[in-house]
């Protein structure tokens, strides 16, 4: 979505709260958001994966954000992260805070270095542009943008990767526990085989409804995705209900894709895993049956355990993995992403050797 002439990545629609002079940001339709559970449509406003985009066309863009009124165990502050192209901003510019407490204006001005920034994007085939500029928001509550002032241009098409990886899932997909934005196994996923991220977690509200399935199946904006279930769920439903639920969420987005990798994770290593858990085993092989049922060659079950196995690759509520477990997540599930890829000549790119180092 392009808006006052910079692009607001993974966002869908703007909505104008005039009262309080801001801009909420959505990821979904409200006509999606509408169908879900009140968990997803809360988190439809979150800003994982989100990120203002554009290229600065004279000394610099100031951007004006707030972070939205607390609730509940919300946070008072989060992280906003700035690269330019694939590279870090430095010190001076990232991270910065963003509070509920007041607004923060943030001037980007071009780097020194941008010439050789340029050469070395074009000596190692880096997937950005070092001239567009990417401000990541803060992922785990809603994020208020104020205002864009400045000459700036939005991103052209050879600036950025020509891939897109879509990530469905939970808290877990969403980042929840991270180190900052760009921590979430489904960014560094990203990276590592040098695709653009849309991100679809729904922190505590990945139901697979029939609406997000239908959603996800009419999207053209992807070439591969990831469907993370389960971990929700669990608690609340039977075993019986989860297969009936993902019977259809699973169908319809790869009968609909069936030229694009789609890649299901059952549920990853969690609390269930130590209280010896039968119903966790079940819903596992649930999800590894309905893929199997489908016989397409490019809808791939991967087993959340071989994805994540380290103990400390969890945090305390032995749930959400740690800085640790969202590496080793990326660095594992971006190998068998790569792996399947190759041996179906697709044409995903596997980024760097990186991409292939299985721990």
């Amino acid at each position: 979505m392009i808006f006052k002439n910079a692009e607001l990545f993974n966002i869908e629609e703007v909505h104008e709260l005039k009262e309080e002079g801001v801009y909420a940001l959505s990821r979904i339709p409200e006509r999606v958001r509408a169908e879900l559970n009140d968990k997803a449509k809360r988190a439809a406003y979150f800003g994982c994966g989100t990120e203002i985009r554009f290229n600065i066309e004279d000394e610099f863009v100031k951007l004006v954000l707030k972070r939205a009124p607390k609730e509940g165990a919300v946070l008072d502050t989060g992280i906003v992260e700035i690269y330019f192209g694939s590279f870090q901003a430095s010190w001076e510019y990232s991270p910065r805070i963003l509070t509920t407490e007041a607004i923060t204006e943030i001037i980007i001005k071009k780097p020194k270095h941008i010439k050789i920034l340029e050469r070395l994007t074009e000596e190692r085939g880096l997937p950005f542009d070092p001239n567009l500029v990417r401000v990541i928001l803060p992922y785990d509550w809603k994020n208020y943008l104020i205002d864009i002032e400045g000459n700036c241009a939005p991103p052209r098409a050879e600036q950025v990767p020509n891939q897109r990886y879509l990530a469905y899932g939970s808290s877990i997909t969403h980042g929840s526990s991270t180190v900052g934005p760009n921590a979430s196994y489904a960014m560094r996923t990203a990276e590592l085989l040098e695709a653009d991220l849309i991100n679809l977690g729904f922190a505590g509200g990945a139901y697979m409804e029939a609406a997000m399935a239908d959603y996800i199946a009419a999207r053209s904006d992807w070439d591969f995705a990831t469907l993370e279930m389960g971990i929700n769920v669990i608690e609340q439903w039977s075993v019986e209900q989860f297969a009936d639920i993902i019977d259809y969420f699973i169908s319809k987005i790869a009968l609909a894709n069936k030229d694009k990798w789609i890649f299901c994770m059952d549920l990853f290593t969690c609390y269930l895993d130590f209280e010896n858990s039968d119903k966790i085993i079940k819903f596992r092989e649930i999800v590894k049956e309905k893929v199997a049922k489908q016989k397409l060659p490019k809808l791939v079950h991967l087993s959340g355990t071989d994805l994540l196995k380290s103990v400390t690759g969890l945090t305390i509520d032995l749930t959400h993995p740690s800085a640790l477990g969202m590496e080793e997540i990326a660095r594992k599930l971006s190998y068998e992403i790569s792996r399947y890829s190759r041996n179906f000549n697709h044409s995903i790119k596997s980024g760097s050797k990186r991409a292939y180092e299985n721990d």
